[in-house]
């Protein structure tokens, strides 16, 4: 297994053991059923919220990346092509 990867299931197990952490404070914590549902139900509203964000700005960079490249690409095979018919020309 390569240090990556080590690093990687460290850090995944890191996060799991703080998720786990977490849940366990708030479900031992000395509120009520209802309380306790509710501010468990606004948490992962937050979350999901926050993911939806982030999956949003990816996508938007992701797009404006890809649109990035498009156009080097165009320009890069439109020099290529004129280099060529100017050789080609000779």
């Amino acid at each position: 297994m390569s240090q990556w990867e080590n690093n990687t299931h460290s850090f995944y197990g890191f996060l799991v053991g703080a998720a786990l952490g977490a849940l366990t404070g708030l479900l031992l914590a000395p509120m009520s059923g209802r309380r306790m549902r509710r501010t468990i139900r606004r948490a992962a509203r937050d979350v999901g919220e926050r993911v939806s964000d982030s999956v949003e700005a990816i996508t938007e960079r992701g797009e404006e990346t890809m649109e990035r490249i498009g156009d080097r690409i165009a320009e890069t095979s439109g020099g290529v092509r004129r280099a060529t018919h100017s050789m080609v020309g000779r």
